[in-house]
């Protein structure tokens, strides 16, 4: 699956595209691939909004990142987490130009959870 995206120069935003491998494509403002797409979908539908800044959509990211890791999740003191850690999350911003976020910065989302 791949996400592409363009620059709508008339209305000066940018538009993101949803390719399914089969062809159809979708545009949307954000969407959840994988085997536990379908509910982390539904979660972005409920928590995305288009005035979002950086901090709260990385703070909306992993939690949904966990529903979408849905196999690798286990109960620690009632409450469910997912091994999310710095050396098995990658993150990163893409706008204006892509920057992988070092183990810190992750550490650091993490830690907001």
């Amino acid at each position: 699956m791949i996400m592409p995206f363009y620059l709508d120069a008339r209305k000066l935003l940018i538009c993101r595209y949803y390719v399914d491998p089969s062809g159809p494509f979708w545009q949307c403002n954000a969407k959840a691939i994988g085997s536990g797409s379908e509910g982390a979908d539904i979660s972005l539908q409920e928590q995305y909004r288009k005035d979002l800044t950086l901090k709260e959509a990385e703070t909306i990211a992993l939690p949904i990142l966990k529903q979408v890791m849905g196999e690798k999740i286990t109960f620690i003191d009632l409450w469910y987490c997912v091994q999310v850690t710095p050396n098995n999350v990658d993150m990163a911003n893409v706008s204006p130009t892509y920057r992988l976020y070092t183990p810190s910065e992750v550490e650091e989302v993490i830690s907001r959870l």
